[in-house]
């Protein structure tokens, strides 16, 4: 059902001919959200110049074309309504400032006959997979850089970094070490929720936090 449990899935290029594949999924949330949040990790995990390649035409509306109306606005719509989705939109707002992102729309369901088709049916692959371990009961998972699950009594409850003004979060320090690679410019650890929240609002980034995290 939409709402209900959901994936995404992000093909990342990281160099000519090779790529990586990000997922993650919530039990209860709508196609709409988990596009945004597809968009929202490429964002993370690329710096610099971008090219996103979708196949929602409500995402990229709402980035390239309404936002601006929006926030004039105060984030309600023409109607009056609260903008729905507005934590992952105002995250990737934030993201998209000071860089070149380009947007490219693809066709949805397609057979593949171009490279970006054939990349965007490998990303609904994913994001099918991803919805179905939501809808097997495996807890939210969304926006989390890392691979590793949360250790049950640990003493770490997240990693916060910050990397030009970008936020990822981690489940351990190795985890850290081997994604940010030494480049984080502020890293600290938390040892539970409302730790991790006083430090992402220390450091300016409470809303990527929110829209990571939920």
């Amino acid at each position: 059902g939409n709402p209900g449990p959901g994936g995404y899935g992000v093909i990342i290029e990281t160099s000519p001919g090779q790529y990586q594949t990000l997922g993650g999924h919530d039990p209860a949330t709508t196609n709409n959200r988990m596009e945004l949040t597809a968009i929202l990790v490429a964002l993370q995990q690329v710096p610099g110049a971008v090219r996103i390649v979708s196949d929602s035409s409500y995402c990229i509306d709402a980035l390239t074309k309404w936002a601006s109306g929006w926030q004039r606005r105060g984030w309600v719509t023409t109607e009056g309504k609260p903008v729905e989705n507005q934590d992952l939109i105002k995250a990737i707002l934030a993201l998209l400032k000071g860089r070149l992102v380009e947007f490219t729309k693809v066709k949805g369901h397609s057979k593949g006959a171009t490279d970006d088709q054939k990349l965007n049916i490998l990303a609904d692959a994913e994001a099918v997979r991803q919805r179905d371990l939501a809808a097997d009961g495996s807890p939210k998972q969304v926006a989390i850089a890392s691979t590793a699950k949360p250790k049950a009594g640990g003493k770490i409850y997240l990693v916060l970094t910050l990397r030009d003004q970008v936020l990822h979060v981690f489940y351990d320090w190795n985890e850290t070490s081997t994604f940010m690679r030494g480049k984080a410019n502020k890293q600290r650890a938390a040892k539970n929720p409302a730790e991790a929240r006083a430090i992402a609002q220390e450091w300016g980034v409470e809303d990527q936090l929110n829209a990571l995290l939920g």
